[in-house]
This record gives structure tokens, C-alpha cells and sequence, in this order.
């Protein structure tokens, strides 16, 4: 007379018995005990009750789907919490049906594979439900042939050809040509734009350098440099040498510019082209009996570059007066180093000399028909220039003189101070501009822009 009495489990044989079966169920605890007696009619005797610790296979929190990664990059995952008693005796990742290890590189070819997390213990295997994977494409840039302009000449949109898999592009290198670098996120294509030698006076090839990037929510996968060159030549400027100071009348007066050139083209006032010209690199003259009179030229350059000059070079031919200097150029300028400023005044004269007061000049000067000055204090200062007509040492001078003014530098007065402050909290900066104008700010902090136009920041 055997009664078995079970919690936490069921018995599934042997009640009434001596020995008893139970299925245990979920882990945990349960307890087990017997009542027993010699005869239906003695007092049963009862055990005490034992308690059972229950164990199971493993549990493993639902897994959340990891975030896509680039092709080709390390694809890092965070396991789940697993509960396990006993210990589980191993654990890890299956991607595809084989072991994975968190941090392995992964391709474009296995995007949307599935990913499982398993965990054993002596109870047995616990798999996840599985969660896809994403990888996304590498882009790869279109082509762009290479492009020869000339200055100050404009080039439309530039569409690379061909490519996959680009939501933008970004470029950098073709400044030096007049493209503008660009590091935003809304192009793909190449806006256009106006060639600039940028004050050179020779043929520049900058070299671009075009990265294209793919984009999926917060992913951006950038691929492959594509680079091209865009060649800007120079537009020519045509040199015109003969008298400029001629006697009314004068025959046989030969003005000559570079040979070499296509389509040139003569213009005269006050006289008559006797021969050459049209054509030519050369053009014979007769001036008339005025005061004065003009003749211009000019031409493109030779194939390949193919460039007209922006304007025609034009010689004024004093016909018995010798004319007046002018000298153009800023006049209201900023004594900073490393600002300079140039001065000009007539070409295709003798003896330049010039003179400046208040500053230092950088290049140009005698023998030119430009100076470059850096303006070096905020005193007033002049630019000066003589020269003459003609390479004749008979001729006078002609001289001209440009006043300068000098605006004031601004300056910081006071200088931000620093202090030492807590964690988390924040610190004042200030500064004080002196400055004849109103001063604009820029706070950098560790060489990044932060703050706005304030001479005050609140750092934290």
C-alpha cells in the first residue's frame, strides 16, 4: 500500500509501488514523498519530503536582427543573455548553418543569410529563432574622360557613366581648375563650372578625385577613388611692340606681336594698315595728322588648346603729346600680413620706376608695369610710378601717384581665460575686439568650429 505524492512533476508509473516514476517538469524545484503501510488496515507511515532541484536546457533571450555593415567589414554582434543550469557547456553564433565568430568579415554575397545564436548544457541544446543578416554593396564610380578648358571659360554638369550601387559622390583636387571640392551628400553629378587658372599664367592639370557612397538608413559604405584630370590652358595675351610715341603723319611704322597664333585680327584709328596685318603677326602703319590713335590686336592660341585672348591687346600711339601716367588699384586697403595688393599702370613703356611709402613691395616694381605691395602699418602711404614713351632716354618722364589708406586691424583686447571646473559642468569664455568696424567670431574648440558669431561661448 505504496502512495506516492509529487509537486513540480507527474507520475507516470509505479504508484502504488515501491518505486515510482516521475516526469519532472519546467526547471525549478519540486519535492516527492510516500505514505506506505504493512496491511489495508495498519497505520501508514508517511516519508519526509525530499526536495528536487529541477534543471533544463538552456535559455536564450529572442535575438534583434544586427545592423548592416558594409561589404567586406567586420560584422560584430552582441550575444544574448542565456540562462543555463546546469552551465552551458558551450554557446556561440551559426550564420548560414555554420559556426560564426563575432568580428569576421563579411560580403555583399551573404547579405540576408541567417543568423542563429546556440547554447548546450547537459539537458540538452537550446537554438534561437533566426534573425537575417545585411550587408550592403560596395559602390563603384562612373567614369569621367579627361577635360581641357580654357580660363575663364564655363563647363557644364559632368555626369560620370556607367557605375552602381552610388546614392552620392563626393570630390576633392580640382580647385586649382575652378571646381569647388565638395563633401556634401546630395550630388551625383558634377555641377558646372567656370575654368580658373586662379592667377596663374600657365597650363595647370588638377587632378580629381571622385569617391562614390552608398547609403541605406544610418549605413554609408563609400567605394573606390575614381580620378580624372581636368587641363585648363591659358587664355593668351597678346604683346604689341612699336612706337607708342610717333610724329604725325609717320609712315612705315612696323608694330609686331607673337608668331605662331591663329586668326589674328588688326584694328587701327587715327591711321591706315599699309601692308601686313589681316593675317599676319605684323602690321604696317601710316598714322594720321591727330593727336592720337589706337591699334589693337588679336588671336587664339595653336591647336590643341585652341584659346582666344579674353580681349584685344590695344597700343595708344601718342602722335606728338607724350600722354598722361595713371596708376589703378586698391586704394583702401588692409595692413595685414599676408595681404597684398597690386598696382598698375600703363604697358609696353621704358624705365618703370616706382616708389612706395607705408609698405614693401613683394614683386613686380622697376622695370614693371605692375607692383605688388604688402601694406605694413596703418600709417598713410602712396604708390608712385615714372617711366617713359619710348626706349628713348630723350623722352621726359611721366609720372603718376596713388594715395593710400590704411584701415585698422582688429585686434582681441582680451584674450578668453581658461579654468579648471567639474565634471560635466560648464565654463564662460569671453573675448574683447578692438576694431573700427563691426569684429566677426569663430570659436574652434580642439580645432573644431563650435559656437556662433558671439564674443562669448559657453564650453561644457
Amino acid at each position: 500500500n505504496y502512495t506516492w505524492t509529487v509537486t513540480g512533476g507527474t507520475i507516470t508509473g509505479g504508484q502504488n509501488t515501491a518505486g515510482a516514476t516521475i516526469q519532472w517538469g519546467s526547471a525549478g524545484t519540486g519535492t516527492i514523498k510516500v505514505e506506505y503501510s504493512e496491511t489495508a488496515s495498519s497505520t501508514p507511515e508517511e516519508s519526509q519530503v525530499t526536495n528536487i532541484t529541477v534543471n533544463d536546457k538552456p535559455s536564450i533571450a529572442a535575438l534583434i536582427a544586427p545592423g548592416g555593415v558594409c561589404d567586406n567589414t567586420s560584422l560584430t554582434l552582441t550575444p544574448p543573455v542565456v540562462t543555463s543550469i546546469p552551465s552551458a557547456t558551450s554557446q556561440g553564433w551559426i550564420l548560414n548553418g555554420t559556426g560564426f565568430t563575432s568580428g569576421n568579415t563579411v560580403s555583399y554575397s551573404q547579405n540576408g543569410q541567417n543568423l542563429w545564436y546556440e547554447a548546450t548544457n547537459a539537458c540538452g541544446t537550446t537554438l534561437t529563432a533566426s534573425v537575417n543578416i545585411k550587408v550592403y554593396p560596395t559602390p563603384v564610380a562612373g567614369s569621367v574622360s579627361a577635360i581641357t578648358l580654357c580660363d575663364n571659360t564655363p563647363q557644364g554638369v559632368i555626369t560620370p557613366a556607367g557605375g552602381s550601387n552610388v546614392t552620392y559622390y563626393t570630390w576633392t583636387g580640382g580647385a586649382t581648375a575652378g571646381l569647388a571640392d565638395y563633401a556634401g551628400t546630395d550630388r551625383t553629378t558634377i555641377p558646372g563650372f567656370t575654368a580658373s587658372l586662379g592667377g596663374v599664367t600657365s597650363q595647370i592639370t588638377a587632378s580629381v578625385s571622385l569617391i562614390p557612397y552608398y547609403v541605406d538608413g544610418s549605413t554609408t559604405c563609400s567605394g573606390s577613388t575614381m580620378n580624372f584630370d581636368i587641363t585648363v590652358n591659358p587664355l593668351p595675351s597678346p604683346t604689341l611692340s612699336g612706337l607708342a610715341t610717333a610724329a604725325k603723319g609717320q609712315g612705315n611704322v612696323l608694330y609686331t606681336t607673337e608668331s605662331g597664333m591663329s586668326n589674328y585680327t588688326w584694328s587701327i584709328t587715327g591711321g591706315n594698315i599699309t601692308s601686313g596685318g589681316g593675317t599676319n603677326n605684323t602690321a604696317t602703319v601710316t598714322w594720321g595728322a591727330g593727336t592720337s590713335g589706337t591699334i589693337s590686336v588679336t588671336y587664339s592660341s595653336p591647336a590643341p588648346a585652341n584659346c582666344s585672348a579674353a580681349n584685344p591687346t590695344e597700343k595708344t600711339v601718342t602722335l606728338a603729346d607724350q600722354g598722361v601716367a595713371g596708376i589703378t588699384g586698391t586704394t583702401t586697403v588692409c595692413p595685414t600680413p599676408g595681404n597684398r595688393y597690386t598696382y598698375t599702370t600703363q604697358d609696353n613703356k621704358f624705365d618703370y620706376d616706382w616708389t612706395v611709402t607705408g609698405g614693401t613691395i613683394t614683386s613686380g616694381g622697376n622695370g614693371y608695369n605692375t607692383v605688388t605691395v604688402e601694406w605694413s602699418s596703418s600709417t598713410p602711404g602712396s604708390v608712385v610710378v615714372s617711366y617713359r614713351h619710348e626706349n628713348n632716354p630723350g623722352l621726359p618722364l611721366v609720372d603718376a601717384t596713388q594715395n593710400i589708406t590704411k584701415q585698422t586691424v582688429t585686434s582681441i583686447a582680451t584674450q578668453p581665460q581658461g579654468s579648471t571646473v567639474c565634471y560635466n559642468n560648464t565654463v564662460n569664455l569671453s573675448v574683447t575686439a578692438l576694431s573700427e568696424g563691426t569684429p566677426t567670431y569663430a570659436w574652434e574648440k580642439d580645432g573644431t568650429p563650435v559656437g556662433t558669431n558671439s564674443n562669448s561661448y559657453i564650453a561644457i
